[in-house]
């Protein structure tokens, strides 16, 4: 027998047939559920489509960082007098993490996290004398998170660069309300002139005329 034959194929036959009688398993299951409980089979078939076709929307790492570089491309090109400087830091912060290897990517179905560690790669040495306990690791799990990606999209990243060209100090509720003011001024002002008529073509004003013979 060729070395192709006893690395490669028969490797790779076992796993087809392993493959094909759990689909041949799990398709006796559902419709053995399907007779005896159909209501239920159907929630549980619809369930299972939904996961399924969230997990095939999921982001990958390579959509992470194409979007993040093409932010950094973004904010940069902006002048600081117009971008916005919680959208810049976020984004320079998140590059500089990845820079020293510090970002990873975990796949859970539907969603997918980029979490982010205390060292990076090429501090393997320093991080296995680093004294921290699986309770501290554990506390510091929410805190690690970065960002969360689902349908294509990653939500702390997308909302990090809401209004990116708008800077801070147009968010304040003096300027809002000065802005607004200022419209409500002009829209009062147009319908004044719209709605002002002259006093000879005014109807009230010939009628109290005619009224009085003059």
């Amino acid at each position: 027998m060729s070395f192709f034959a006893r690395r490669v194929w028969r490797p790779l036959k076992a796993d087809i047939i392993s493959a094909l009688k759990d689909y041949v398993d799990v398709g006796k299951f559902m419709a053995k559920s399907w007779k005896e409980k159909p209501f239920l089979a159907l929630v549980r078939f619809s369930i299972y489509g939904v996961v399924g076709y969230a997990s095939t929307q999921t982001p990958s790492d390579l959509d992470y960082h194409s979007d993040v570089h093409g932010a950094a491309v973004v904010v940069n090109e902006l002048s600081a007098f117009v971008r916005r400087k919680s959208s810049y830091d976020y984004v320079q912060n998140i590059m500089t993490m990845d820079q020293h290897k510090r970002l990873h990517y975990t796949w859970l179905g539907p969603v997918a996290f980029i979490t982010q560690s205390e060292f990076g790669d090429d501090c393997s040495t320093y991080e296995s004398n680093y004294s921290a306990t699986w309770w501290k690791r554990l506390k510091t799990v929410r805190s690690r998170i970065v960002d969360v990606g689902a349908f294509h999209r990653w939500y702390v990243l997308e909302k990090s660069m809401e209004n990116f060209d708008i800077p801070e100090e147009y968010d304040s509720k003096q300027n809002e309300d000065l802005v607004y003011d200022g419209f409500l001024d002009n829209q009062d002002r147009d319908n004044s002139i719209y709605n002002s008529k002259p006093e000879a073509l005014d109807g009230s004003e010939l009628d109290h005329k005619d009224a009085n013979g003059k």
